[in-house]
Formats: C-alpha cells, sequence, structure tokens
C-alpha cells in the first residue's frame, strides 16, 4: 500500500467490518489513524474478496474531500451501494451491487429532492435488462452507466416506469434511442407524460414479468402518484417500491396527484404481501421490510391525529400553511412549504372521511 494515500474499506456490512473500515454508522473522523494506514482510497467491487483500488493520493492530505464523499455516499445509499456509487463518481465503475435475484442497481444523480442527490436505477435480468425509472439526464452520469453495462455485457431491452415524477423519467428518451427499447407504464402514468414523454406499452394489474428465471408481479400502487405501480418478485419477497416509501426520510404526498388515502390503502396492501426487502428509488436497502411499512402507516396516522386536533382548536376556517408551525413544530422553516402540501393531503382526507369541512381554500373542524 502506497505510503502516501488514503485507505478506505467498504464490504458488504453482512460480511463483517475490520479494523480500519469506512463503517456505515462510524464515520472516519481520526484522519491519524488512516495516515498509517496508508492514504489511498479501496473499495470492494461486489465481484469477490479482492479490494478494488480506485483513486489516486489525494491532492491535499489534509483535507480529505474523498474521505467526505465516501462518508456522503454510505450515508445516502448504505455500505454496499455507497461503495459502487463512490466508484462511479471516481469513473471506474465497479459491478453493481446484486441486491436480490435478477436485481442490481445503479444510483444516478437527478434533480431530485434533498435530502437525495440520486434516484436508484434497477437493473432487472441478467443478459437482457430491463431499466426501472431512469430519473438522470446527466451524460457524464449516463456514460458511466453505459460503462457498467459493458461490464456486465448486457443489452437493455426495456425501461420500466413506476410512475411519472420527473426525477424517475427525465433519462427515458435519451436511453430508449440509444438502446432502442420501448418505455412501459401505467395507462395512467401514459396519460399524464402525454406530452413529454411517449410510452410505448401499457402495463396491466397483476401483470407477470419474467426475468432471468424471476417473475415480478406488476401492483397498481396509487397514492404517491395516481399512476404509480410496484414491481413484486413473486419468489424471495423483494418490491420494487419507486417512491412508495424512500430508504432515508418520507415521501411527499402532493394534491392533486398525491392521495393520502390511497396512499395509505397502497402501503396496507404492500404490507400485507409481507415482502422481505424493499427497493426504493432514493436511499439504502430497507430490510425490515414489514416493520418499516407498519412504521410509516403509524406514522402518517400520528400526523393525521396531530392536524386534526390543530384543526378543532381553530377558532376559524385555517388554510394548511397555517398549521404547519403547530404540527411541525421544531422542523426548519426551509421545510415548510413541502410541509403546507403534505398538510393539505391530510385535510382532503379529513374532508373524505367526514371529519372536516373546506370552504374553497380553507378547512375547518367537524363534529368534537
Amino acid at each position: 500500500m502506497n505510503d502516501r494515500g488514503w485507505m478506505l474499506r467498504c464490504r458488504d456490512a453482512g460480511q463483517g467490518i475490520w479494523h480500519g473500515e469506512l463503517k456505515e454508522s462510524a464515520a472516519p473522523a481520526d484522519g491519524a489513524r488512516y495516515e498509517a494506514e496508508g492514504r489511498w482510497l479501496v473499495l470492494s467491487d461486489g465481484a469477490g474478496p479482492d479490494a478494488l483500488p480506485l483513486a489516486a493520493q489525494l491532492a491535499d492530505p489534509d483535507q480529505p474531500a474523498l474521505v467526505r464523499q465516501a462518508r456522503a455516499c454510505v450515508a445516502e445509499f448504505g455500505l454496499q451501494v455507497g461503495a459502487f456509487r463512490l466508484s462511479l463518481q471516481l469513473g471506474k465503475p465497479a459491478l453493481p451491487p446484486l441486491l436480490a435475484p435478477a436485481v442490481r442497481v445503479v444510483p444516478l444523480r437527478s434533480p431530485t429532492l434533498a435530502p437525495h442527490t440520486c434516484t436508484n436505477l434497477y437493473l432487472v435480468g441478467e443478459a437482457q435488462l430491463a431499466l426501472v425509472d431512469p430519473g438522470c439526464e446527466c451524460a457524464e452520469e449516463l456514460s458511466w452507466l453505459e460503462a457498467v453495462l459493458e461490464r456486465l455485457e448486457a443489452r437493455v431491452d426495456e425501461i420500466w416506469l413506476t410512475h411519472l415524477h420527473h426525477d424517475h423519467v427525465c433519462g427515458a428518451d435519451t436511453l430508449r434511442r440509444r438502446f432502442a427499447a420501448p418505455v412501459r407504464a401505467s395507462a395512467r402514468t401514459a396519460e399524464d407524460l402525454h406530452g413529454r414523454l411517449k410510452v410505448d406499452r401499457l402495463f396491466d394489474e397483476g401483470e407477470i414479468l419474467e426475468r432471468a428465471g424471476q417473475r415480478f408481479e406488476v401492483m397498481t400502487t396509487p397514492g404517491h402518484a395516481q399512476g404509480h405501480i410496484v414491481f413484486r418478485a413473486l419468489e424471495g419477497g423483494c418490491m420494487l417500491v419507486g417512491d412508495m416509501l424512500a430508504g432515508v426520510g418520507t415521501v411527499v404526498i402532493d394534491p392533486p396527484q398525491g392521495d393520502l388515502k390511497a396512499y395509505l390503502s397502497s402501503l396496507r396492501r404492500l404490507c400485507a404481501r409481507q415482502p422481505s426487502l424493499l427497493l426504493a428509488a432514493h436511499g439504502p436497502p430497507i430490510r425490515d421490510a414489514v416493520p418499516r411499512l407498519e412504521q410509516l402507516i403509524a406514522h402518517r396516522l400520528r400526523r393525521e391525529a396531530m392536524v386534526l386536533a390543530a384543526l378543532r382548536a381553530a377558532s376559524a376556517p385555517v388554510l394548511p400553511r397555517d398549521l404547519v408551525p403547530e404540527v411541525y413544530a421544531g422542523y426548519p422553516k426551509s421545510v415548510y412549504a413541502a410541509a403546507a402540501r403534505s398538510l393539505l393531503a391530510h385535510l382532503l382526507k379529513l374532508v373524505d372521511d367526514g371529519l372536516a369541512r373546506r370552504e374553497q381554500r380553507r378547512f375547518m373542524a367537524l363534529g368534537a
């Protein structure tokens, strides 16, 4: 090991962590410890036990920008996927992690919302691949994707969309032309994308898609978006869930596309299938699948109770933004705009449930 470079090692957490590695829960704050081991970056390529050197020495060892970059990748994607994402940023793509049979992930920088910076592009299949949610239009990132596909010796034959949002579809047309691969989506998503993106083929509820010996069921899951769908592996318990939830934080339910009542129903439907692994479009894999779904449902219902209590305490009909400081007490004002949209979704559900009334843009509680 060269004594002039930084060294970090990232391995799948399931294989164990040894002294000197970058841990998912412990960031390398002690520079001296790493300097003693050399200042080179080393990551696992996912293909075997050998480490893959990915970077030359840093220009300024006292300002380890690469270390901070590695920490950010691990925080956003988890250890294994974070290591792979960092290999992309360094321009030397490793093999993408195999998260479930016939499912790999390539996180690509996208125009998404904080705290995330990327949309997870899932590669489903082996020799022939479907790309799920191509939400990147950056030429550099797409060139890395091509390098990954070359390493896999795979051909893209379809592009699958979970829903219509820009950070899930903006690269679809480019990749369709590049690979001559049809774009597929639900009928509602195709309708909503009319004039923005052509959808070549539609998915049907309950349709079975076969890839490399694995079967995936198409599930209609409205709520985050009216045309949202999920791909459920019939063997192994894996679900590609798009924006039904995120690996870090929560997703925004923003009317009119967002419908909180439909969203909760869709979450319960996913939970009833007893998945063991949730692969979201943003953030790391979710391995405590059913508990996370149950926690998310409970979280939304607790928030609803807070909204109803605040509405009942109001002396006059209120706008959604009027309730934000109370319902989102302790949150920075930078989230208030998104919080107001989420509050609107709660208020509309309360109206539908007969617990509130709407007067143009304002709302008031009904009953005690």
